[in-house]
């Protein structure tokens, strides 16, 4: 609570301002009891007399808080209520802060995730390659399979020409006598000439 709450029991909505940034100040050290390393009697004297609470603590919030932001919350502390902000002066001040810290926040975002779409297309090409050798290989594979099945089939089933019919007997044996024959005219046509 403020001085002028602590003293004289006023309220307005200064002390309300006080009360925010002592909300502020534990949101950047991630809870942090205010006051806490003062006895609990001593608090009040503690703030009567000019202490306030200071930017400390282990969380990443406070080593990253800006100068703007630190200032701001430190004027809700002013010990005098008309020196403090108004919540409409808060808001601007807040809005003015998001807008400045947001523009080169929303580059950099930009920036993280061209690369990272960038790192995916380069991923997605290696897989893509990855792939085709991987596809290649299988067909490789099959076709090695495919050749090596019919071999064994081929040595544990050798072709044996089936019988032939009586008539297609006949047939080459005229073709053969036929043959035989123009071949023994030939040879002699050659020789006589």
């Amino acid at each position: 609570m403020p001085p002028e709450a602590l003293q004289r029991d006023r309220f307005s909505e200064k002390s309300d301002v006080w009360a925010f940034g002592v909300v502020c100040w534990e949101i950047l050290t991630l809870g942090v009891i205010p006051y806490f390393e003062i006895l609990e009697e001593r608090v009040i004297t503690h703030v009567c007399d000019g202490g306030r609470l200071q930017l400390v603590g282990d969380s990443h919030l406070v080593a990253v808080c800006p100068a703007a932001l630190w200032g701001l919350i430190n004027s809700c502390f002013f010990e005098l209520p008309r020196d403090r902000p108004t919540f409409s002066e808060v808001v601007t001040a807040l809005g003015s802060m998001s807008a400045q810290m947001a523009q080169p926040r929303a580059e950099a975002l930009l920036a993280e995730e061209r690369l990272q779409r960038e790192k995916l297309a380069r991923d997605k090409t290696d897989l893509e390659d990855q792939l085709a050798r991987v596809n290649l290989e299988m067909a490789r594979l099959k076709l090695e399979k495919l050749q090596a099945d019919k071999a064994l089939q081929e040595a544990q089933h050798p072709r044996v020409a089936p019988p032939l019919h009586p008539q297609q007997v006949h047939y080459l044996d005229k073709t053969r006598a036929i043959a035989s024959s123009k071949a023994r005219a030939a040879v002699a046509v050659a020789c006589c000439t």
